[in-house]
């Protein structure tokens, strides 16, 4: 899926981006699954190159460097899976060394990316695009909240430690790492949960999901 900066003037945000997402032929999705049930070593890169990041931008804006308010907002930890604290902590440890501003805590987000988390987990499915077809923007737009630009990103990795999607998305050419350091985002939500187990290399294998959701203050 082409993962190149979506930015444009007076376009349909969701026309746009399920046009995008349509372009990805079954065929690719079911290789590139097989890939990873097949060769485990390789898992990280065949997960992080199957979906790119999800990126909205309602129009292209210029900006100043900006400093994220703190914020005292915790994500909901679940057992046996990364502690998405922690994974935005590592994250903004990368802001910080190209000079970015930090990424805060967000509740709305929170609970945005703790509901896309669930509903793949119910739904055992690893997409940007729901079972409805929707994508994380239709549900902030649900919840009254249109920022000039979001982007969400997703891991699923055979590891619970938080420090695999960081360097999975900063090792990314697919949008991953731009949606991690984009100036423009202020605030974000994450989640992280057991997604499924799969057989590789003679045993069943967890798959841990991690959701990021940022976006810009308005």
């Amino acid at each position: 899926m082409d993962t190149d900066r979506v930015a444009y003037q007076q376009a349909n945000i969701r026309d746009y981006v399920l046009a995008e997402i349509n372009e990805q032929s079954s065929k690719k999705i079911l290789k590139r699954f097989f890939w990873i049930c097949v060769h485990a070593t390789s898992v990280a890169f065949a997960v992080s190159a199957l979906l790119g990041t999800m990126r909205i931008s309602a129009r292209e804006v210029g900006y100043m460097p900006l400093v994220a308010v703190k914020s005292n907002v915790s994500f909901p930890i679940h057992e046996d899976s990364a502690d998405p604290n922690k994974v935005l902590a590592l994250v903004n440890t990368k802001r910080a060394e190209t000079g970015l501003n930090e990424i805060a805590a967000d509740s709305l987000l929170s609970n945005l990316a703790e509901e896309r988390a669930s509903d793949m987990v119910e739904n055992s499915y690893y997409a940007h695009k729901d079972m409805s077809g929707k994508i994380f923007y239709d549900l902030m737009t649900d919840k009254g909240v249109t920022p000039q630009f979001a982007c969400e990103n997703l891991s699923l990795e055979p590891s619970g430690a938080p420090q695999i999607s960081v360097e999975s998305w900063s090792a990314s050419t697919k949008g991953h790492r731009e949606c991690m350091l984009d100036p423009r985002v202020v605030k974000g939500g994450y989640a992280s949960v057991k997604l499924y187990d799969v057989y590789m290399n003679g045993a069943m294998t967890p798959l841990y999901l991690v959701v990021a959701v940022h976006s810009t203050d308005k």
